[in-house]
């Protein structure tokens, strides 16, 4: 993870440290700019928190247009997948910006 998206996380006002930490975990994993795929297992276990705190703070940041989520199912048996957790336009900017920065 570059400094730039560092800075705007620990600077971004507003947010609390739960919500930061959940962010910088989906930060860690993602692909590309425009978001990640991981489990709310996978990221309760990273973040040491319950499901049902993550699903708080997680709406949070849906509320301040940072993310945004994407439930997903198997199209051959119906089963849960992973989410999709969609970046919001002003983190995909700075992490389009940090990207050209790394060219």
């Amino acid at each position: 993870m570059t400094p730039t998206i560092q800075q705007f996380v620990f600077r971004r006002r507003g947010l609390t440290a739960p919500e930061r930490l959940i962010l910088l975990a989906l930060l860690e994993h993602r692909q590309g700019s425009f978001g990640v795929e991981i489990s709310q297992a996978e990221l309760c276990d990273e973040v040491e928190i319950a499901r049902s705190t993550l699903n708080v703070h997680l709406l949070a940041l849906e509320e301040k247009g940072l993310i945004s989520r994407e439930p997903q199912r198997s199209e051959i048996d119906g089963t849960t997948l992973p989410t999709f957790y969609r970046f919001g336009e002003e983190l995909q900017r700075v992490l389009g910006t940090s990207e050209r920065g790394r060219e």
